[in-house]
């Protein structure tokens, strides 16, 4: 049995308006990490935090739900501040993010163990980027062209919060979305934590999935209903992406913005 221990954070709130999968997110990632940690807010306009807070006296000590004092409205960095918050609270020394849409295969378990200890083994990396890929309209079918990507991932201590690095900053408050989702992992001076993909992605293309059977992959169901994702921009995304860069975002807010016909199958395990 492995010695490496995972803590794995990330946030959630309002889930029945954004029509997350609590849940599901709960089970599968305390199903995946040795520790589980998500940051929520104290005001709310459903019944996310009591649903968490049942689950953490379920889990009997395995989640711990970080309750947190924030208005979004008023903070243009939310998800990195919450982020951070979660972060700061894991007890192991080798984290992993990830997003609420967000699903591991617990049988590659033993492979991100291994990944863990090449990265405590050396001192000039901060973090491995972890290939992630987007299910589409359907659990079979993923796009043929931007399907598969990557994402920072896992990360040791050394990295302090995500959120805006200081390349990206514009002054009053503002900053370069081009640059920044305000997630970005950030070292104790600003700047941006070092990170490399431990496998060779040149093409990222599906004919890749094929190599991916052999390696650690995080599967996104965040497309999986387009109608949703594309409510999301309209009634939530849009203005906070305005209120960061100071101007008007192209975010998808019509599920036909969504829509492609390059669509393929694919033949990865999903669980």
């Amino acid at each position: 049995m492995s010695d490496i221990k995972l803590s794995l954070y990330s946030y959630l709130f309002r889930a029945r308006a954004g029509k997350f999968d609590l849940d599901a997110m709960v089970e599968n990632f305390s199903s995946f990490a040795d520790e589980v940690v998500i940051a929520t807010l104290a005001v709310q306009e459903d019944d996310t935090l009591d649903r968490l807070l049942k689950w953490e006296d379920t889990l009997d000590g395995k989640l711990k739900v970080l309750v947190i004092d924030m208005d979004i409205e008023k903070n243009n960095r939310f998800d990195g501040d919450l982020k951070t918050a979660a972060m700061q609270a894991c007890s192991h020394p080798i984290r992993v993010i990830a997003d609420g849409d967000e699903r591991f295969i617990a049988s590659q378990r033993g492979k991100w163990d291994e990944l863990a200890k090449q990265l405590l083994s050396n001192s000039h990396l901060d973090g491995w980027m972890i290939p992630v890929v987007d299910l589409y309209g359907h659990p079979e079918y993923i796009r043929e062209d931007q399907s598969l990507g990557l994402k920072f991932r896992m990360h040791k201590s050394s990295v302090v919060r995500r959120g805006v690095p200081l390349f990206a900053e514009k002054g009053q408050g503002l900053f370069d979305t081009s640059m920044s989702d305000s997630t970005e992992p950030c070292r104790a001076d600003g700047l941006l934590a070092s990170f490399l993909c431990p496998y060779d992605h040149s093409l990222l293309h599906p004919s890749i999935c094929r190599l991916l059977k052999d390696e650690c992959y995080v599967i996104h169901e965040g497309f999986l209903n387009l109608e949703r994702r594309a409510e999301l921009g309209r009634t939530f995304w849009a203005k906070h992406w305005k209120n960061r860069s100071g101007k008007d975002e192209n975010v998808a807010t019509r599920a036909s913005d969504l829509m492609e016909v390059n669509l393929v199958k694919h033949n990865l395990p999903l669980s």
